[in-house]
């Protein structure tokens, strides 16, 4: 059953930003739009270039008052590696501009119903969650194929419109500067 126009599963996962461990929470979000980005592991390349992208737009979408969090099976000790690892080795080269959350138990992945049960990990699977916590886009895809982050933030400008213009409808390939 879709998650969308029903509120966010809560998560309380551990994770790592920068050099920090700690445990993050959606409810510490609360009132702000929240970006969720489901990934299978750390030290694969194709992982490892969608989270460099989402942390490249993490700047972007703190403007339009959206956190992002990062979240896979793996534990908070090989996230943090991952981040501090070197680019040659396949790590993400000394940090990482957004929270990854260890989804260790897997109970989060199965809770957003992204959790490839046969392989054990995460679909590439994203959310976004308004500001009053309820999820307003979902999508997933098969692992070969990466996301795209020019259409994760025009989905959020798309919502933010619409969620200060009820009235308006934002038609396919909308961007900010159309008319809806």
């Amino acid at each position: 059953m879709s998650l969308v126009g029903r509120p966010a599963p809560d998560i309380e996962l551990e994770g790592v930003l920068a050099d920090e461990v700690r445990v993050f929470t959606l409810a510490e979000l609360s009132g702000r739009w929240v970006l969720l980005v489901f990934f299978p592991h750390a030290f694969t390349g194709l992982c490892g270039s969608e989270v460099a992208a989402f942390a490249a737009l993490a700047p972007r979408l703190a403007e339009l008052d959206c956190a992002l969090l990062a979240i896979s099976v793996d534990s908070r000790h090989a996230l943090r590696a991952w981040a501090a690892a070197g680019t040659e080795v396949g790590g993400l080269g000394g940090g990482c501009a957004m929270p990854l959350l260890a989804d260790i138990t897997k109970s989060t992945c199965r809770d957003y119903g992204v959790l490839d049960e046969r392989e054990g990990v995460a679909l590439r699977a994203t959310f976004l969650v308004d500001p009053d916590g309820t999820v307003v886009h979902a999508s997933a895809n098969a692992r070969p194929v990466g996301r795209s982050t020019v259409e994760a933030l025009r989905l959020l400008q798309a919502f933010r419109h619409t969620r200060g213009n009820p009235e308006a409808r934002c038609r396919a390939d909308w961007q900010p500067a159309d008319p809806a």
